[in-house]
C-alpha cells in the first residue's frame, strides 16, 4: 500500500488568530508567523497520522479484499469524499469503479470505503488499484478546538525559541502539547 499526496492547500490557520494567541500586535512578521504555522500542522500531521490541512490523496492497493472485513481503510482522517476508484481488470485494462459501487464511511477514524456489492476481479500485479480521495479540514473553525490550540501552542513554542539552542532553560508545560498529539494520533495503516 503506498499513499501519494495529490494537492494539499495552505494557510489553515488563521494569522490573526495565531497572533492574538502569541500577543504579537504589529504585522512585520506575519510571513515567518504563517511559515510557523503550515509547519505546525505538518509537523502535527506526521506526528498524528492526521490530515488537517485539506488534502487530496491517492492510495495505492495491491489488492481488493475479498474475504472477511472487505472494506478499505483511508489514511490520514478524517476523511470527507472519495473521487474516484480506478484498478486493473485481469486482461490489465485500467477501469473506474462506478460510484454506486462502493460508500465512504467517514463516521469512523480512519474513513474506510465499503463496497455495496461484491469487488470486481483484478490483475495479480501489485499496486494497479487506486483510490482518489480528500480528507482533513477546510478551514480553522472546522478543527476541534483542542488541535486548534495545540497548533497554536506549537506555533508560540517556535515563535519565542527560534533557534536550536537556548540561552535559559526551557521547561514544558506538563501535559499539554504531549496530551494534545495522544488525542489525535491514530495508528499507521499498514
Amino acid at each position: 500500500m503506498g499513499i501519494e499526496i495529490l494537492s494539499q492547500s495552505a494557510g489553515v490557520l488563521d494569522v490573526a488568530a495565531i497572533k492574538q494567541h502569541i500577543r504579537v500586535e504589529y504585522d512585520d512578521e506575519d510571513t515567518i508567523i504563517e511559515g510557523m504555522a503550515d509547519a505546525a500542522v505538518g509537523w502535527f500531521e506526521n506526528r498524528c497520522n492526521i490530515s488537517i490541512a485539506h488534502t487530496h490523496y491517492a492510495l495505492t492497493v495491491n489488492a481488493f479484499p475479498h474475504e472477511g472485513n472487505r472494506s478499505i481503510r483511508l489514511p490520514r482522517p478524517p476523511s470527507i469524499t472519495v473521487g474516484q476508484i480506478t484498478y486493473a481488470d485481469p486482461e490489465g485494462e485500467e477501469q473506474t469503479l462506478p460510484a454506486e459501487a462502493y460508500r465512504l464511511d467517514a463516521t469512523v477514524r480512519p474513513g474506510r470505503v465499503i463496497p455495496l456489492r461484491p469487488w470486481p476481479a483484478t490483475t495479480d500485479e501489485p499496486g494497479r488499484i487506486r483510490i482518489q480521495y480528500e480528507a482533513g479540514f477546510t478551514s480553522a473553525n472546522d478543527l476541534p478546538p483542542l488541535l486548534r490550540q495545540g497548533l497554536y501552542l506549537l506555533v508560540g513554542h517556535w515563535y519565542e525559541n527560534r533557534a536550536a539552542t537556548a540561552d535559559r532553560e526551557a521547561k514544558q508545560v506538563p501535559f499539554a502539547l504531549d496530551s494534545i498529539v495522544e488525542r489525535f494520533r491514530y495508528p499507521e495503516i499498514a
